[in-house]
């Protein structure tokens, strides 16, 4: 009698450890699903923000490129200040190739 005790005890003991591990299996795969989807969150929270900030730089390159063609504007309007600003590099360019090359 013992040992058919014994016996079902040990089946009762091993369905149990398989119901437990199936339980555990089913518990990892929920949780990798989820894991799964915040990295995808966080991801497309990236590009969000890779996206928008892209829009910021197009916007500061457009105002940038605005203010170069003002500046482009009044220096060209200035013929004094293009040829005092050419004869300044020129200067430079002889006085390096002279002293220093």
């Amino acid at each position: 009698m013992s040992y058919v005790f014994n016996l079902s005890l040990q089946g009762f003991l091993r369905s149990d450890l398989i119901k437990t591990g199936n339980r555990f299996e089913i518990f990892i795969q929920s949780l990798s699903l989820f894991i799964n989807l915040l990295y995808i969150c966080y991801l497309l929270f990236s590009f969000y923000r890779i996206d928008s900030n892209i829009d910021d730089t197009a916007l500061n390159v457009e105002a940038a490129h605005g203010e170069i063609l003002k500046y482009f504007q009044s220096v060209t309007s200035n013929r004094w200040l293009m040829i005092k600003i050419f004869v300044v590099l020129i200067v430079f360019f002889i006085v390096f190739v002279v002293f220093f090359a």
